[in-house]
């Protein structure tokens, strides 16, 4: 995978998280069933408690499998961004890409506008890291 699409992954593996999070806050009331695995085998004989906590299971797994996939795409991003020389550029991808900061918060954090940041800097960083892979 190039890096941009690695970058993406990351993007979208917060993203799946964050909808997995909010799933699950909304299947808070079943907190008096144990979790660790589904109760029934077959489902429509279940309660709804009993459903809900396989949901809950369910979600924690499909959690768990995007935290790991984001955490492979953030280890090699990072090894990268390691590979560019330049401070503001390595900066700029980690608060945006790695760290998940809005423009606003990644151009204040480097110092620069926010348009310049997200233009010209991130466009700059990611012909860096893309000359960096291809050396």
């Amino acid at each position: 995978m190039d890096i941009y699409g690695t970058l993406k992954t990351i993007k979208k593996a917060d993203a799946a998280i964050s909808a997995y999070q909010e799933a699950l806050n909304s299947l808070a009331f079943v907190s008096a069933v144990p979790l660790d695995a589904p109760r029934s085998g077959n489902s429509s004989h279940s309660s709804p408690t009993e459903k809900a906590a396989v949901k809950i299971y369910e979600i924690r797994q499909a959690i768990g499998e995007a935290l790991q996939k984001k955490e492979m795409a953030v280890q090699s991003a990072l090894l990268a961004i390691s590979r560019i020389n330049s401070p503001t550029h390595e900066a700029l991808l980690i608060c945006r890409y790695i760290q998940g900061m809005s423009w606003q918060e990644t151009a204040c954090a480097i110092g620069y506008s926010e348009p310049y940041a997200r233009k010209k800097l991130n466009s700059d960083a990611i012909a860096m890291l893309q000359a960096a892979g291809d050396a």
